[in-house]
């Protein structure tokens, strides 16, 4: 154990000496230093992959527990025990402690960091696409949902009937609205926004 160590020496003499009056001497044992081993070997993740632990990933050599903490907390969270969650895409940078004890002193913390990508996720679009003539610029039956941004429409193939978006970017409950002129197909696209978790997204149904 690290601390003052006091060594005292005597002797108790014999038929022809007195005991000798007793020495004393104070050694002082250092704490002794330690280092931590984090080496990140999860691969590249994915926003909307599940929460893992780095736990494994990090020992001291004093075999004292470390602990975790995030540079990067707009990207990624982790619990002192080393569980990760992903927060958004970016770069996340963990950091490794180990504080030391009674006999070890305080490691010197190491990060690690690794790429969260955006996630994909889908859109979905349902409404009615039988349309009658001369209904033209009523708002249609549904707008699009999805988990990523925000949400905009567009003409992708508007073929003979002149078919044309009148709101693009509705905000909600607002829903898009088609103007034409012709009978025949038409195609809308809708597109969600790339946002920090999730890449742009879209869908076509054909009016």
């Amino acid at each position: 154990t690290a601390g003052d160590c006091i060594v005292r020496a005597s002797q108790s003499g014999n038929s022809d000496f007195a005991a000798a009056p007793e020495e004393t001497q104070t050694v002082t044992i250092a704490k002794a230093t330690q280092s931590i081993l984090f080496t990140y070997d999860g691969g590249t993740k994915s926003y909307g992959d599940n929460s893992f632990s780095v736990a494994a990933m990090a020992s001291a050599t004093s075999d004292l527990p470390v602990s975790f903490t995030s540079d990067t907390t707009a990207v990624c969270t982790v619990t002192d025990g080393g569980t990760v969650s992903l927060v958004a895409q970016g770069t996340c940078t963990l950091r490794a402690a180990q504080a030391g004890n009674l006999n070890y002193d305080a490691a010197t913390e190491v990060t690690e960091s690794f790429t969260v990508n955006r996630g994909t996720t889908t859109i979905s679009w349902a409404p009615n696409t039988s349309l009658t003539m001369p209904q033209s610029g009523d708002d249609l039956s549904a707008a699009a949902t999805s988990l990523a941004g925000a949400i905009s429409y567009e003409v992708a193939d508007a073929g003979n009937t002149g078919c044309q978006v009148v709101s693009a970017t509705p905000t909600p409950p607002t829903l898009p609205a088609l103007t034409y002129s012709r009978t025949g197909s038409c195609e809308v696209r809708a597109t969600a926004a790339q946002t920090d978790q999730y890449e742009s997204v879209s869908t076509t149904v054909t009016f």
